[in-house]
């Protein structure tokens, strides 16, 4: 009998963390058991895998789980199993809220849909004032949805659990965090100094699965289909074709979905988060994944009206999300005489809760489930591609800056056998680096020096992906993960930049094979070969030269450095760049370069052409000297600087210099209007050895 309780317990934790349940308390011992006698047969799969391997994958899956304690916190609330009625309900009593649901003329089978929603509503503003708004995401995201305030206290909270929770996190963890941190208003891209969209982003493998963790793994179908609500939510730019193939592949021959790999049993709730996902990345009830999935949906009703105990308000709540997401007639979804709708509303209690099955009492699972469900069908859209937030709202969290790590390289070099990472550091303690390979792993900590964190590495031959996480006070509140670009090979090239008035780098050696370049601020670009922005972006970060970079065209566009940005002169000024002396016509990133090239950023106007100085190298005191400056083959009057000090060329370029010091004399030549704008491009700078 105990053996037979421990498969049950085992039973409950797989279906908690495979079906996506985000359960809030947690589950002993002997509440797991009293479950365990409810489960019914709609747990078939789940059951049929129950022998000793499988609890010992089971266990390995879910490492950071113990089955005495809280399950992984994972994207729905959807569960088949959970039967306990919520206890968690204050006794103090909480006034109602005054920003109810907006009316709407829709009934359900003759039930006020806004007296509904708004008794929810009452209930779950109730429950979370009792926890003082330490809340699942999920309470606030249907609240939300319903178009109601959220407390501040919500997001406080949040930011500071995120820190001591994140290193324990699946995709789906952080998919729920990204569409929490959105529905209180702020910007997911940098919540506390973590990029959440980034991290779910850069997980993505060759076959365009979503990992499950940021360790990798690629068992949790789940995993992906909350990874790609959440871009989508975020209205992030991502491969979604190559998302949508690998979950399409994933669909059964029944039409269903499956969670889990090793068991590729279709499973309900499950199938209707993949319709989620299908219809937010652009499929529609017309293709045929869509469409198959909607069949096999209806084809579980009729199961769940010759099995009652197989009715769930969760099970029938995510589905009714999936039909209004497919543009589908709910009407024509019956069950038990019913419209899915209105047979959901038969688990509502007299308090504004709902339950999980019919013959227990409310659930907050169930209820929170339920709201956002209505708050679909209420509004008749995907309410998940509705959800709003400020671009640039940063939250930090109380009187704490944000902390930052610009990556300027991180990548493999194969013939060196060498790991490189570099960035610039600021407002943490420490960072530390994992580099992880199917045979190999490394890890260190760095401590900033001068604000620049920096390692290289000896490591043999392999696909690396890299973790990046800053600390400060203990927490993690910086992290980032992608893989290492492998370089094959690098070739040398030299960069001179020269600014409008004066020279910025010049002629620097840059050898680079990077075709991922990181700019200043630590975002990346990844290019089909090395090309000029390749070798202008490690000039730059080499020397830490600050810039700015602009995406707003697609590709990337250097707006600005040492920030000088174009347009200083009132017109079509900026940085340009020539290769070998001509201009290429071609944006940066279009251009590969070949060793030896020699590139030359400039601020101007485009289509102006460079100084050429000529000079003797060497020259004697007291000795008269011919210094000639040409611009496309011409003379061009020019001023002339001889250590600082300026000289005029004649009309034809001719500059005749005495030279009356011995050492060395560092020559340029330019020329500017009267507002010091560049009308050619500065001349590099040549020495003349005076002996």
């Amino acid at each position: 009998m105990k053996k037979l309780i421990s498969i049950f317990i085992s039973i409950i934790l797989v279906l908690s963390v495979f079906t996506g349940c985000a359960k809030d308390k947690a589950v002993d011992e002997q509440s797991a058991t009293n479950n365990a006698e409810n489960i019914t047969s709609s747990n078939k799969t789940t059951k049929e895998a129950t022998s000793e391997n499988t609890e010992t994958s089971v266990k390995e899956e879910q490492s950071s789980t113990d089955q005495n304690t809280n399950t992984q916190s994972t994207t729905t609330d959807t569960s088949k199993t959970n039967t306990s009625s919520s206890s968690n309900n204050s006794s103090k009593p909480a006034e109602k809220p005054t920003n109810t649901v907006k009316p709407t003329p829709a009934s359900t089978n003759s039930v006020n849909l806004d007296d509904v929603l708004n008794k929810a509503v009452f209930y779950l503003e109730k429950n979370a004032a009792a926890k003082d708004y330490k809340i699942s995401d999920w309470d606030a995201i249907g609240l939300k949805i319903l178009g109601q305030q959220l407390d501040s206290k919500y997001i406080m909270n949040k930011g500071e659990t995120l820190g001591k929770e994140i290193d324990n996190y699946y995709m789906t963890d952080y998919a729920r965090t990204i569409l929490g941190v959105i529905v209180a208003g702020y910007d997911p891209r940098n919540f506390q100094g973590i990029d959440l969209v980034s991290v779910i982003k850069n997980s993505v493998t060759e076959d365009g699965k979503f990992k499950d963790t940021i360790k990798g793994g690629e068992d949790l179908v789940n995993c992906h289909v909350w990874s790609m609500i959440a871009l989508e939510a975020s209205g992030t730019d991502y491969d979604r074709e190559k998302a949508l193939k690998y979950l399409e592949g994933k669909q059964n021959k029944d039409g269903g979905f499956y969670i889990f790999a090793p068991y590729p049993d279709s499973d309900a709730d499950f199938t209707a988060m993949s319709v989620l996902a299908l219809t937010m990345a652009g499929r529609d009830s017309k293709s045929p994944a869509v469409s198959n999935a909607l069949n096999y949906l209806k084809g579980k009703l009729a199961d769940m009206e010759k099995d009652p105990t197989l009715q769930t308000a969760e099970t029938l709540s995510v589905i009714l999300e999936a039909i209004v997401a497919a543009g589908d007639d709910v009407k024509s979804y019956k069950i038990n005489g019913k419209n899915i709708a209105d047979e959901l509303l038969t688990f509502r209690e007299a308090d504004g809760g709902f339950k999980h099955l019919k013959t227990g009492s409310v659930n907050e699972i169930a209820s929170r489930q339920v709201v956002t469900a209505l708050g679909f069908y209420k509004n008749n859209k995907n309410m998940y591609k509705e959800l709003k937030f400020e671009k640039g709202n940063f939250y930090a969290g109380e009187n704490k800056e944000l902390p930052a790590v610009k990556i300027h390289n991180a990548y493999y070099d194969v013939k060196s056998g060498t790991a490189e990472f570099k960035a610039l550091v600021e407002n943490l303690d420490e960072v530390s680096i994992e580099i992880l390979s199917g045979k190999d792993s490394y890890r260190d900590i760095l401590k900033p020096v001068n604000g620049i964190a920096q390692l290289s590495k000896q490591l043999p031959d392999s696909e690396y992906d890299i973790i990046i996480k800053g600390t400060r006070e203990g927490n993690v509140v910086y992290l980032y993960s992608t893989k290492l670009e492998k370089v094959n090979e690098k070739i040398t090239a030299s960069v001179r930049i020269e600014s409008y008035d004066k020279n910025v780098l010049y002629n620097k050696d840059v050898t680079t094979g990077n075709v991922k370049v990181f700019d200043y601020d630590g975002a990346s670009y990844t290019q089909g070969k090395v090309t000029v922005y390749s070798f202008v972006m490690k000039a730059l970060n080499s020397m830490g030269i600050k810039s700015n970079v602009s995406y707003s065209y697609g590709a990337p566009f250097i707006a600005s450095i040492n920030d000088i940005a174009g347009g200083k002169f009132g017109g079509w000024d900026g940085w340009m760049y020539f290769v070998n002396g001509v201009d290429p016509g071609v944006g940066m990133t279009d251009l590969e370069v070949k060793a030896g090239d020699e590139i030359l950023v400039y601020y101007g106007d485009w289509g102006i052409k460079p100084l050429e100085i000529t000079l003797p190298g060497t020259a004697s005191k007291v000795q008269t000297i011919e210094v000639s400056v040409k611009a496309d083959g011409k003379g061009v009057a020019a001023d002339v600087w001889v250590n600082g000090k300026k000289y005029i060329t004649d009309a034809n370029g001719i500059l005749t210099l005495t030279i009356d010091e011995v050492g060395s004399l560092e020559v340029y030549a330019e020329k500017l209007d009267e507002k010091g704008k560049p009308m050619y491009v500065r001349s590099v700078k040549k020495v003349i050895v005076v002996k």
